[in-house]
């Protein structure tokens, strides 16, 4: 196998035992660590048997402050319409003929998405819609939304971090100045970021990860996002990897 480039996750032990320096850690990105811990998500079984198999070979694994806001965003958006779904079995037809609809159609997407294994997350103009309609309704006579957070989201969201690290073996790396050179060649900075940006078109967060890795010291990236892969194959020097699902 020619030095850097993407790996499918069924290559990982060929790779790691032709190149020692992967015994330094890897980068693991918002994407396959939110698919590793949503069971509905397509690449939840592959996933969760890497992390695994990367336990085995004591191959560290790295996030950072920018990968966990990014992750308890997604369960946000998946937490919402599961907890809406349970909303509906719970109250049914005592909810009045708009909401009871809304919910239906809430609860029928969410359905096919677990069996199709696709996650259903809501877009931020979708949370508000919900917001917008639930507030201006009692449930268990308090504001409907606040008493929906607080049956369904608060104490879920709260533990779902934690317990990702804890399951899969996930360091936090801290970029203070003291703790900088023991992950960082150099510099991260702003222009570094737009960039990335600039010459790809992807989001700003993909671009603060993506920037993050080729300033590391680690020789790999783990992700199941399709753009990352491929910005980081587009960019990254001969000696980084970007490790991908076997189905993307």
């Amino acid at each position: 196998m020619a030095f850097g480039g993407i790996i499918r996750f069924s290559d990982i032990l060929k790779t790691a035992n032709s190149h020692p320096e992967f015994k330094k850690g890897c980068v693991v990105d918002t994407s396959i660590l939110f698919a590793a811990s949503y069971t509905p998500d397509f690449f939840n079984k592959e996933s969760e048997e890497l992390f695994e198999y990367l336990a085995e070979l004591e191959i560290p694994l790295f996030t950072n402050i920018n990968i966990r806001s990014e992750f308890m965003n997604k369960q946000r958006q998946v937490m919402i319409p599961e907890g809406l779904s349970d909303l509906y079995t719970s109250f049914g037809k005592s909810l009045d003929v708009v909401l009871y609809s809304k919910l239906q159609s809430n609860y029928t997407t969410v359905s096919e998405g677990r069996k199709t294994g696709k996650s259903y997350k809501l877009d931020e103009n979708q949370i508000k819609s919900w917001r917008k309609l639930l507030r201006f309704r009692q449930l268990k006579t308090t504001d409907g939304w606040i008493q929906f957070c607080s049956d369904y989201l608060k104490g879920k969201i709260e533990t779902v971090w934690d317990k990702a690290c804890d399951e899969f073996g996930i360091n936090f790396l801290s970029l203070r100045d003291d703790d900088k050179p023991n992950w960082l060649t150099g510099d991260m900075n702003w222009d570094g970021m737009a960039q990335i940006i600039g010459q790809y078109g992807i989001a700003s967060s993909d671009a603060m990860i993506i920037n993050l890795f080729l300033n590391s010291h680690f020789p790999a990236i783990i992700t199941a996002d399709g753009e990352i892969a491929y910005v980081v194959e587009k960019i990254a020097p001969l000696n980084k990897f970007v490790i991908i699902p076997d189905k993307l």
